[in-house]
């Protein structure tokens, strides 16, 4: 991968939390791809996606538009393609799409980071901050409602977390929500984050430990201002009464702090029993037990 396109990160609308619902979609879904500033115009550049056919299970691995970057797409710094939602609804439901942008400049191809998506075909419930508002969660007991707001990163509206070195003891619920859905189904969970860089001039990096839960069965991953996009966290659920509470909470496991960070957005929907399901996810934990905790992984090989 180019170290100069390493941050400038592919995204597909209207994915939110890496996952795509194609009743979203109309009948075509937009991939935008940000221009770097010393990109002359006329520069081409190629769109790939691969994933696996609905039809045969067969895997694809197509290039699905080129061009080249105009005038006016360099001087704002994106190109926005449309693409036909035929490429999604070959998809298996529940199955990974990978999106593989590149340049192509001076004889040389450089490689966009590949941001692979998850394809829903059913309905999906979709939390996004684009009203700044909390969209019928609610705020966790100890949280100061003073230390909430609204940002932009990364093209989107995010709830903004703001703290700076903050201990916790134990899990601090940020926000929650209560969902009704189908007793006995298994739901996949999704949230993104992305941890604020520390203030200009304090210099070092910014940590948080993030999980996200259900009575006592969770997921925790540990973030660092280096990962510089919305990172999406996959937890699921299997539902055991008519109300369901998902809880976004910081933790202090191992002595972690938690600094300001920013959600992108929260999506729930239901899991298709032909696919792969995580066991890990049905596990009940002690509370007094440290928890497992996952780190962020690049998507793309070392191209």
């Amino acid at each position: 991968m180019s170290d100069e396109l390493k941050n400038l990160r592919p995204e597909i609308v209207p994915a939110c939390a890496s996952m795509i619902s194609l009743r979203e979609v109309g009948d075509s879904f937009k991939v935008l791809l940000r221009v770097l500033s010393d990109v002359p115009p006329r520069t081409k550049y190629t769109v790939g996606i691969s994933g696996t056919s609905s039809e045969d299970g067969t895997q694809f691995d197509d290039q699905v538009y080129d061009s080249m970057f105009t005038r006016e797409e360099v001087d704002r710094g994106f190109a926005e393609i449309q693409l036909s939602k035929s490429i999604l609804t070959k998809c298996i439901d529940q199955s990974n799409i990978t999106l593989k942008c590149a340049i192509l400049e001076g004889g040389t191809t450089k490689h966009y980071p590949w941001i692979r998506y998850m394809v829903k075909h059913d309905y999906i419930q979709i939390t996004r901050f684009n009203r700044q508002q909390l969209e019928g969660w609610i705020l966790g007991s100890e949280v100061d409602s003073a230390n909430i707001e609204y940002g932009d990163y990364f093209g989107k509206k995010c709830l903004q977390y703001n703290a700076e070195n903050e201990s916790v003891a134990g899990e601090k619920t940020i926000i929650y929500k209560d969902f009704n859905l189908r007793e006995g189904k298994k739901y996949i969970v999704r949230a993104e984050f992305y941890v604020l860089p520390p203030s200009a001039g304090a210099g070092g990096i910014n940590f948080t430990l993030f999980c996200l839960k259900e009575g006592r069965k969770g997921v925790f991953w540990h973030f660092n201002s280096n990962v510089k996009y919305l990172h999406p966290i996959p937890f699921g659920i299997t539902v055991t009464s008519l109300s369901t509470r998902i809880e976004i909470a910081v933790s202090g496991q191992g002595g972690a702090r938690v600094d300001s960070f920013a959600l992108g957005g929260v999506v729930i929907a239901e899991h298709n029993p032909l696919r792969q399901w995580d066991p890990d996810y049905d596990l009940e934990r002690d509370v007094s037990d440290p928890a497992p905790v996952k780190e962020p992984q690049p998507d793309s090989p070392e191209l």
